[in-house]
């Protein structure tokens, strides 16, 4: 059977150990010290662990692991619930620690919970209507049910395996001594259950468990949309080189001035708006364009400066993006500002330079383009 992900529980380990096993990427969390007890891990396929963005290893009875599909982050969560009459206190702890890590996932990305939950949550849906569906245990939900489908609908949250009619060989998670009930779930948000195709148990995958596979088949990558590439031209400038062809350019551009209505004229920034717009048409009308060979669109302010401040920005987001700490999120903040100035100044620069070159070669052909510079300015 072909499992990108695999998520087990009570599997009595110590410690937080990584490894590489087949074609599996596993993570296992389990008992810092003392008796090995609980113990959660994730099976993760190579090709999947390639899209792992962070780990955290919460505890013994959780941890979980972010992915990047398809432009979408998705949180896939390892737990294992203290059994059905269990000590109060410790109920308490484990849905207050697993609250954290549901609430910590922005409102765009999806979460996915997965192993024994040791709930039966039947299959009474009122009040509970977008938590379950019809097709769980025909019975009501029992103490630690009742706690569970009050998390669910707490943190917008659906019980997956209730929603998709099978046999009940196919149903029941857990079998021992002559009785069989459900209480190991795949939960994931309302949204994202929508992309939930199927969910079923199979049985015989394992021997030495009296849990069965339960197996959720889901599509967690955006559809691929076919982008229209776009061709790339720039202005060739080089044609100024051109006596003739400049001294075009300056009886143009100077005649693109000399119809500009100067009631349109108010401020310094519809001077520079008209003179922005009647540089660049007169410029495509005057020298033409041509196709960028690479397909780069050409950025006169784009520099190594402004290349490092980016590179500094994306690294500092992504550091943020794995810790969630106040202090990596000033990080990433100021070196979001300072890229920002960095990029505002390059392009100063970059239209200083490029009217000072367009002065020289004003210079050059003569003064009609500044004189109706100043008539502008004067409203005349």
């Amino acid at each position: 059977m072909h499992l990108d992900v695999l998520g087990v529980s009570d599997i009595r380990v110590r410690g937080d150990n990584e490894e590489e096993i087949g074609d599996y990427k596993v993570y296992l969390t389990g008992v810092r010290k003392g008796r090995a007890e609980s113990g959660v891990g994730l099976f993760m396929r190579n090709t999947i662990a390639r899209k792992i963005v962070s780990v955290r290893h919460i505890n013994e009875r959780m941890m979980w692991v972010d992915l990047s599909v398809g432009g979408i982050r998705t949180r896939i969560v390892s737990v294992y619930s203290p059994c059905e009459g269990a000590d109060e206190d410790e109920v308490d702890k484990f849905y207050e620690a697993l609250s954290d890590i549901v609430v910590m996932v922005n409102r765009k990305d999806r979460i996915v919970l997965m192993s024994d939950f040791n709930a039966r949550v039947g299959n009474r849906t009122e009040g509970y209507e977008r938590v379950i569906g019809k097709c769980g245990e025909d019975m009501e939900a029992n103490g630690n049910g009742k706690r569970l489908l009050d998390f669910c609908a707490s943190m917008g949250l659906a019980v997956t395996n209730t929603f998709f009619k099978h046999k009940a060989i196919h149903r029941y998670t857990w079998e021992a001594r002559g009785t069989r009930s459900i209480i190991d779930y795949i939960l994931t948000d309302f949204e994202f259950r929508r992309s939930v195709r199927n969910v079923r148990v199979f049985r015989g995958f394992f021997d030495d468990t009296d849990h069965y596979l339960i197996c959720s088949e889901l599509s967690i990558s955006r559809p691929r949309v076919e982008k229209v590439k776009s061709v790339c031209k720039r202005i060739r400038v080089e044609s100024l080189q051109d006596e003739e062809i400049r001294q075009k350019y300056m009886d143009m551009i100077s005649e693109k001035f000399r119809t500009v209505d100067s009631k349109q004229v108010q401020d310094i920034e519809s001077e520079w708006v008209a003179y922005r717009d009647a540089v660049i048409q007169t410029a495509r009308e005057c020298l033409g364009t041509t196709v960028c060979k690479d397909g780069k669109r050409r950025t006169s302010w784009w520099n190594d400066e402004v290349r490092a401040a980016c590179k500094r920005k994306k690294k500092a987001y992504q550091k943020w993006l794995q810790t969630r700490a106040k202090a990596d999120r000033d990080w990433y903040i100021d070196e979001r500002n300072r890229a920002k100035q960095i990029v505002v100044e390059s392009k100063k620069k970059s239209w200083e330079d490029f009217g000072n070159n367009l002065e020289r070669l004003g210079q050059a052909a003569g003064k009609p383009f500044w004189t109706v510079m100043k008539n502008l300015r004067k409203g005349g």
